[in-house]
Parts: C-alpha cells; structure tokens; sequence
C-alpha cells in the first residue's frame, strides 16, 4: 500500500511512455448546470457550429486619429479601450454560446476569468492571419 501510495504522489510514466501527474487535479472539476433540460445538450453538431457562427463578435475598430500627434501614450490608450471594448463583447458572445447561461452564474465568471486572456489572443491571432508580419488589433 506504501508503494502505492507513493507512486501516486510523483510522476508515473506509462506503458506508452506518456508522462503522467498524479495528484495534479485532487477532485474531478465539477460543473453544475443550473437547466437540467438545457437546450445546448441536445445540440447537433451542425446546430452548435451554426450557434457559435451566429454569436460571432462583432469587428471592432481603433479610435486611432492618425492627426493626432503618435506618443506611447496614446498608443496605450488606444489598446486600453479597445480591449475594454473588446471584453465587453467577449461577455456578450459568451451569453450567445450554447449552453454558457445555463451553467452558474459563479461558473461563468469563473471561465471568463481563466479565460479572457486567451480568448482575445485567439482573436487577434485570427484577425493576424492574413496580414504576416503584423498584428491585426
């Protein structure tokens, strides 16, 4: 039991020779919709996608004034409020994902704040695409 007890507290690696963490997620992550008969779990594929093509974002542009004079400053205020901006649409397509509003409203605010980060770095690098060598803000 000692020896299972602690291969269980390191790295194991596995017949595959995958590396495996044990321990790394003490309890399985629950997430606890609050609709037991939510729309978004009878969903066929060709609906959800066509769910989450709708909810698309809007284009958001800069409020850049190229007469107004460039400085470090105004650079920062422009990206300020534009990812203000953007985050306030991000919310916005997060109600209009299937099955989102369903979940807590704690749940919710839990994902947005692990997430957001990554969510408009996704975005930017998607805008980015077809432009190389520049970012697409």
């Amino acid at each position: 039991k000692r020896q299972r007890d602690d291969a269980e507290g390191r790295n194991e690696v596995g017949s595959s020779g995958d590396m495996r963490t044990s321990n790394l997620w003490p309890s399985p992550l629950l997430i606890k919709h609050t609709k037991k008969n939510s729309p978004a779990l009878s969903l066929t594929a060709d609906q959800m996608v066509s769910a989450l093509l709708e909810a698309e974002p809007p284009i958001i542009y800069s409020d850049y004034d190229p007469s107004r004079p460039f400085s470090e400053a105004s650079m920062m205020g422009l990206l300020t409020n534009l990812a203000d901006r953007e985050l306030v649409h991000m919310i916005n397509w997060a109600k209009r994902v299937p099955g989102f509003v369903d979940l807590s409203l704690h749940d919710q605010v839990h994902l947005l704040e692990c997430a957001w980060l990554e969510i408009l770095m996704i975005g930017l690098v998607w805008r980015s695409m077809e432009h190389p060598g520049k970012l697409l803000f």
